[in-house]
């Protein structure tokens, strides 16, 4: 079993739904870094700044990091591996500025 721990320094958010969107919602004006993060695929951040009221859409585009591994009696000397599409990244933002 394994499992993740994120410690957030606000309520700000999110993990995406099954087809890959989040939402972030009741954010005050101001200037955000997003972040999405996951195990696997690492981690991108975006700069947003709300004025009111408006919605925002950002896209991320996390690609999962292709990892070699040594060869064993059943695979063969190119085996590659990668991260299950079917685990979600996490989003979150900062504190406003």
């Amino acid at each position: 079993m394994k499992g993740t721990l994120a410690v957030m320094k606000n309520s700000h958010y999110m993990i995406t739904t099954g087809d890959g969107e989040f939402k972030l919602p009741n954010l005050a004006p101001g200037n955000y870094t997003i972040t999405a993060w996951h195990e696997s695929y690492g981690e991108q951040t975006q700069e947003v700044t709300i004025t009111g009221s408006e919605n925002k859409e950002r896209e991320f585009r996390l690609q999962s990091k292709a990892v070699l591994r040594r060869p064993s009696p059943l695979q063969g000397a190119g085996s590659r591996t990668s991260a299950s599409a079917a685990d979600r990244p996490f989003c979150s933002t900062n504190q406003p500025t």
